[in-house]
């Protein structure tokens, strides 16, 4: 049967997968798009997470969760769901929970909202142009998307641009795994990509070199990228590493600024809803927490039911996570037993993408949605949905995916308004980075893959200075917490930074464990990349 990846991955792969000998078969899909049709390394780590090694299931989990829920007798109790799977039916969880006035949904997310908020604030919408007007570009600039680990297929139909001459310049604060691609790359200085797009488009030559500054960048450099540009040539691409820090928003829409003042806004890329052309699930209004609140604010109510979310690992301030989730009653819905799922007191086992019918379009190209059938025979997240909503006597009409009313994409337009300078949140220590490894699967690493290495990275200078070498055992710290690791020098990282490989089980703790809980400069977002640790060796 042909299918779909729902992950947050934002290609959106079709592919197909057949049963043989009681084995899954994956099959590659059609090129579409300028995509090559291959399976990428992260689909069969899905399958083997979430149905090879899913959890087991309690035939009685969802009279349990009923029963709990309904002997809260009118208090109210928090609901999160988790964006890790991008269906159009993992939406139907908040149909039923915002039709129990007691719930309190999340406001914010950890994920890309920033970044969104951003586009919406400048262009009445998050939209992306097609990806083919790629082939009309001369040269593509990329801010901090390292595509070659998160974007696979797309970052397979950029080598296809470059090879048919397209020159592409990476710019980010890490030289990541897509850097050696790139025709050129510029490391610069974290939390500076606003800057640097202001000094291009300021008349005032002092102003500029203040700006140049800043960024890290030589002048050499600095020519390389104004080099780059040329009205309505050149392609900007924005990673979502950019809106995780509390400037964030602000340096999207200088990027969003320089790409219409340059004639480019129909070569700017970020990001486009999944669910755009779909109409919305039928939620109702419900009353809302700010994520900044969490978790400090979890025992102040006496249940807690997370979807899909393992928040004890990827959210900030891990061991108060896991301290808060002891005190509370905790329903939890999702594939495995996570760090989260393992507080729970009730434990719902879902079976994930391959056992949902669902509709979607893609997260970055310009897809029409697709539809896709149910393949593994597991509870899926919309069946369970609906079983647990006649248990607590709500009625929640599920729509078939093939019957989900289509709506015209929107469009965008720009409209310029007041934006301040993107300056960079700075403390003292070092900056803790953090980025996706390939085998990240939304907080997991696949069973086959066994313990993940604890890698703490650092540049050679840092090393020289804190007399650290390769192996090294090392306690990171901040005020929120630490976590162990294990010292890797590399000439990968520069200045005053540190890098680990995100929501990693570390020699000793989480990643997490050392992250504050800051906002990003839209209010919802979480500025993760504006944690400032210490290390002592250990």
């Amino acid at each position: 049967m042909k299918t779909f990846c729902s992950k947050d991955c934002p290609d959106f792969c079709d592919f197909y997968i057949e049963e043989e000998n009681g084995k899954p078969v994956f099959k590659s899909a059609e090129e579409k798009n300028g995509r090559n049709g291959f399976v990428c390394s992260k689909l069969k780590d899905f399958y083997e997470r979430e149905i090879t090694h899913g959890a087991e299931s309690d035939p009685e989990s969802l009279s349990k969760a009923a029963e709990l829920i309904k002997s809260l007798n009118g208090s109210e109790f928090l609901f999160m769901r988790g964006s890790g799977s991008l269906g159009y039916a993992m939406g139907w969880w908040d149909v039923l929970f915002s039709g129990i006035k007691d719930a309190v949904f999340i406001e914010g997310s950890p994920c890309d909202i920033t970044g969104e908020t951003a586009h919406e604030f400048d262009f009445g919408v998050c939209d992306n142009p097609p990806a083919e007007n790629l082939k009309n570009a001369d040269s593509i600039i990329i801010f901090g998307r390292n595509a070659k680990v998160v974007s696979q297929h797309f970052f397979s139909y950029l080598l296809r641009l470059k090879k048919a001459g397209k020159r592409i310049l990476y710019i980010d604060p890490i030289r990541t795994e897509t850097a050696p691609s790139a025709t050129d790359f510029i490391q610069i200085n974290p939390a500076c990509d606003g800057l640097l797009c202001e000094a291009y488009l300021t008349e005032d030559s002092g102003r500029r070199r203040e700006l140049i500054a800043q960024t890290g960048l030589t002048e050499a450099e600095y020519n390389l990228f104004a080099g780059y540009i040329k009205k309505g040539r050149t392609a900007f691409i924005t990673g979502f590493g950019l809106q995780r820090y509390k400037n964030g928003m602000a340096m999207v829409r200088w990027i969003n600024r320089l790409a219409v003042k340059t004639g480019n806004e129909s070569l700017l890329y970020y990001a486009r809803g999944s669910k755009t052309e779909l109409a919305s699930v039928p939620k109702q209004p419900v009353r809302r927490v700010n994520i900044s609140l969490l978790p400090d604010i979890i025992e102040q109510f006496p249940l807690m039911i997370i979807v899909g979310a393992n928040p004890a690992v990827t959210f900030p301030e891990t061991d108060k996570w896991h301290k808060a989730l002891e005190k509370v009653k905790l329903i939890s819905i999702d594939t495995n037993i996570t760090e989260t799922s393992k507080h729970a007191d009730v434990f719902i086992r879902a079976g994930g993408m391959f056992a949902q019918n669902d509709v979607m379009g893609s997260y970055f190209f310009n897809d029409r949605p697709s539809v896709r059938g149910k393949f593994a025979a597991l509870p899926s997240d919309s069946e369970l949905a609906a079983e647990l909503a006649g248990l607590l006597g709500v009625r929640l009409d599920i729509t078939d995916p093939e019957t989900v009313e289509r709506k015209a994409p929107p469009s965008r337009k720009y409209t310029e308004k007041p934006l301040e300078s993107a300056y960079p949140h700075e403390s003292e220590g070092y900056r803790l980075i953090t980025g996706s490894h390939t085998s990240y699967l939304n907080s997991q690493v696949p069973p086959s893959m066994g313990e993940n290495d604890a890698f703490v990275f650092i540049s050679p200078e840092t090393a020289e200075k804190e007399q650290l070498t390769d192996g090294s055992n090392v306690e990171v710290f901040s005020p929120s917490g630490s976590f162990t690791g294990v010292i890797n020098v590399s000439a990968n990282i520069a200045g005053n930074v540190i890098f680990a490989y995100k929501n990693r089980k570390m020699t000793k703790g989480y990643i997490n464990c050392a992250t504050p809980v800051i906002l990003t400069d839209s209010g919802n977002g979480v500025a993760y990349y504006d944690t400032f640790v210490n290390m002592v060796r250990k």
